[in-house]
């Protein structure tokens, strides 16, 4: 009877989880936005690629933005296609990735995140207690951590440096004060063979995780999962496409960028203007010419300047 009831409560923890994650709001089945830090205007989106469309699946792809004071942390994630929860691997990466940096921020700097010293092995750590959460949480409802597989990429964006980190084939590619070219801090790793890649929950992260700091001011960052690698990539010149969908998209926003150029902070109707280009880049993504490249998930988040955005010459 004790086995029997142990096997019933583990069954509702699990359903639980389900429910749980299906209803999350991190999760990247749709477009988002934030209220930005006073220097930035950020948006994200995910679609699911064809191939889960035709195999009935949501899309396995996660982001998540938050501002912390004039600072912006973002990630992205894309659930490893192997592992049963992927979706949930993303939504459960990039809320602990997200949350470790806001502490990094927080524990950095007394007095506001444009003064942190932020040094490669806080994020580092910060990715290891990020996979650490993951184990927790799979621990917790009686799952192995490889179902909850994800690749993912962070960064802290400030007015004065850009902290990046990576495990598997997530990308950041950013533009800087002073640049015309786009440039991308550190190259994603992709295995020897299609759909092999490191995870969040590889027993050797610390091994393959990829870390930079570039103590220079951003003007636009993005960061993408594997959908969109070859879109803004030149994979055998390892280098960011110029010009590339990246810079597409910057251009697009330039327009609503401009009208916030030499504000001291983002006026009260950024957020309308957030959810209206978050909604825009979601049906970009959802284009059926991208299919023609992949038909994997596309997850794009971009971050741009609004007092110094100067968008490169095509």
């Amino acid at each position: 009877m004790l086995r029997y009831i142990r096997k019933v409560l583990g069954l509702a923890r699990r359903l639980f989880a389900w429910f749980r994650r299906s209803r999350s709001p991190a999760s990247a089945a749709a477009p988002a936005f934030i209220p930005s830090a006073a220097d930035w205007l950020a948006v994200g989106a995910s679609v699911a690629g064809s191939r889960h469309g035709k195999e009935g699946k949501k899309c396995e792809d996660a982001f998540k933005i938050s501002g912390v004071g004039a600072c912006v942390v973002a990630a992205v994630a894309d659930g490893v296609s192997s592992a049963s929860r992927a979706r949930e691997g993303a939504v459960i990466a990039v809320g602990a990735l997200c949350g470790q940096g806001e502490e990094i921020l927080k524990r950095c700097s007394q007095e506001g995140c444009q003064n942190a010293v932020v040094s490669e092995e806080d994020i580092a750590g910060a990715f290891l207690r990020s996979a650490a959460a993951v184990a927790a949480e799979a621990e917790r409802f009686g799952f192995g951590t490889e179902v909850y597989a994800a690749t993912a990429a962070m960064v802290i964006v400030a007015p004065s440096f850009l902290a990046v980190g990576l495990i598997g084939d997530c990308a950041v590619v950013a533009r800087f004060d002073g640049d015309s070219a786009y440039s991308v801090p550190v190259w994603p790793e992709q295995g020897r063979y299609v759909g092999e890649t490191r995870s969040l929950v590889d027993p050797h992260l610390r091994n393959h995780l990829k870390v930079k700091i570039e103590r220079r001011p951003p003007s636009e960052v993005s960061l993408f999962t594997d959908g969109l690698l070859r879109s803004a990539l030149d994979m055998s010149g390892r280098r960011a496409r110029q010009p590339s969908v990246i810079s597409h998209y910057f251009k697009e926003f330039a327009e609503e960028i401009e009208k916030f150029a030499g504000s001291v902070s983002v006026p009260a109707d950024a957020t309308e203007t957030q959810r209206r280009l978050a909604a825009e880049l979601s049906k970009s993504l959802a284009d059926k010419s991208f299919d023609e490249a992949t038909d994997d998930d596309r997850t794009l988040v971009l971050v741009a300047g609004v007092g110094s955005a100067k968008l490169p010459a095509q």
